[in-house]
């Protein structure tokens, strides 16, 4: 009687032992995972975190290369403008000299 006691004892311990290692073993798998959760958000953060940063540099490289080309536009514009005038203003001084000597 006494020895199937134990045995019941032992077998009783063991099936709790039992238990808690896999209780243990399910708890350390389920921490490895959310580990690996938390690591695949880390660098998908950090790549949109670059992309950003990149696109931020880009757009204030587009927005001093469209100021660049405008200020340029707007000399060649003024320069354009200041040739016409000349012609014209050269245009009228023959057509004066034309005139006086009639």
């Amino acid at each position: 009687v006494v020895d199937e006691y134990n045995t019941n004892k032992n077998s009783d311990v063991k099936r709790r032992v039992s238990q808690h290692r896999l209780s243990s073993n399910l708890t350390l798998v389920s921490a490895h995972q959310q580990r690996d959760r938390l690591n695949r958000e880390l660098i998908r953060l950090s790549f949109l975190s670059a992309q950003a940063t990149n696109n931020k540099k880009n757009a204030a490289k587009y927005e001093r290369l469209q100021k660049q080309f405008k200020a340029k536009f707007n000399v060649e514009s003024t320069l354009q403008q200041q040739k016409e005038e000349d012609e014209d203003e050269e245009e009228e001084e023959e057509d004066d000299k034309g005139a006086r000597e009639e």
